[in-house]
This record gives C-alpha cells, structure tokens and sequence, in this order.
C-alpha cells in the first residue's frame, strides 16, 4: 500500500482539511514513538476520546489491516514511506487504555476496539 491510498482511508473514515487534519509521512522511523512517555508528554492527549481520536484509530486499525503491516509505534511502513501516527490521539488512547504498547506495536483493548465498532 501507498501512502496515498492510506491517505484515502483515513479521509474516508474522517473528512478533514488541512486544518482539521493530520497525516504525517516519513522517509524514516519515528525513534521516539518507542517510548509510551513521549506520546503522552506532547501535552495535547484529550480529557477523554474525542470522535477524531475514534475515527483515526479506525482508519489506522483499516490501513494496517489493508497494508499487512501494524500500529507500530515507530510509524506503519508503506511502500513509499511510513505513516507516523497522530501524536494527540495515541496520547490520548494510551491514557485512557484503549491502546497498549507490545513489542513496537500498539494493540487494541477492549476499550479500543468498543471504540472502533462504533465508527
């Protein structure tokens, strides 16, 4: 998968514009997404999910399924780059335990997926 038809996924599941979005590509790995600290030291996670925070875990959990890569916490690899994930939103999913870190990779909770069936 390229990072262009990921893009569509994501615009599909969460219509935005480039005020309202983010999607942010690489031609390298995101080496501080290793650590749970950094994401949740941004500063900008939610009180609580938001349905952006929602819709984008649906479109990433989509992308990774299409592309048979995963969440990894370094950015999903695609053929022509890596998507690096939404810094506010996995904040806000790892504090609130929608998502947990295993191996590189973020993984669904329960909390998570409940999240992702009502998108």
């Amino acid at each position: 998968m390229y990072t262009f038809q990921a893009r569509e996924i994501l615009y599909a599941i969460y219509p935005q514009d480039s005020t309202t979005g983010s999607f942010k590509t690489s031609k390298t790995p995101n080496k501080h997404g290793l650590s749970p600290d950094w994401w949740i030291k941004g500063g900008s996670s939610h009180a609580t999910p938001t349905p952006r925070d929602a819709a984008y875990l649906a479109a990433y959990v989509r992308i990774a399924e299409q592309a048979g890569t995963r969440l990894y916490a370094s950015g999903m690899p695609m053929e022509d780059d890596f998507i690096w994930l939404d810094r506010a939103v996995i904040g806000t999913l790892l504090t609130h335990q929608c998502v947990e870190l295993h191996d590189e990779a973020f993984e669904l909770t329960d909390k998570g997926r409940a999240l992702v069936a009502a998108v």
